[in-house]
């Protein structure tokens, strides 16, 4: 997977996730899944074009959890729905996804915080990786640190403690999406095991 810097807008869209992975569930296609959420206006977005931008995020997310994982998520737990809209974000984008685990598990691994420095450096290391991520513009990147820092705070897994600093915590998962992720997913199995 290459890299991206496609998730500045991404978002939460916790109940939108909700709503699109009901309709994948009872049947609907991508077209009609995307008709039905703008006909009734099921986002509540005020336009539709603002409907449209966040449906192709929301669906491609949706996409990427397998059938159990999308049921799971339409009657699981606050915490098990957070780790859900996690792992879709993580599926869909590799820069957060190695994020997670070359600086958050490393450091939570030795009872470290999250100094927003970390960030910059993280993203000054990939850019002498990936001749991609060098291109990244300036403003680009202060964006894409602002959705990193807005997933993984609304997980959870990370919270301020300071304006320079973040404290990295477990995540809090229901045994049976724990003992899920251990048979068939091992990224949600590496994410289930920081909460062990």
């Amino acid at each position: 997977m290459e890299y991206s810097a496609g998730f500045t807008k991404e978002s939460w869209s916790e109940k939108e996730m909700e709503i699109t992975l009901n309709l994948i569930l009872k049947g609907y296609e991508r077209k009609e899944v995307l008709d039905k959420i703008l006909n009734e206006n099921l986002y509540q977005l005020r336009s539709p074009s603002s409907i449209q931008n966040r449906f192709q995020m929301v669906y491609r997310r949706s996409k990427l959890l397998d059938d159990t994982l999308k049921e799971h998520f339409l009657k699981a737990n606050a915490h098990d729905r957070k780790a859900l809209i996690l792992l879709s974000f993580n599926l869909a984008y590799r820069f957060p996804k190695e994020f997670f685990f070359e600086v958050l598990v490393i450091k939570y691994l030795q009872n470290e915080k999250l100094l927003k420095s970390d960030i910059g450096y993280y993203f000054e290391k990939k850019a002498l990786e990936s001749e991609k991520v060098k291109q990244w513009r300036p403003e680009t990147i202060k964006r894409l640190i602002s959705t990193l820092i807005l997933f993984f705070r609304q997980s959870g897994i990370i919270e301020a403690t300071s304006q320079q600093e973040y404290k990295i915590y477990p995540l809090y998962i229901s045994k049976t999406l724990k003992d899920y992720a251990e048979k068939n997913n091992s990224l949600l199995n590496h994410f289930s095991e920081l909460s062990r």
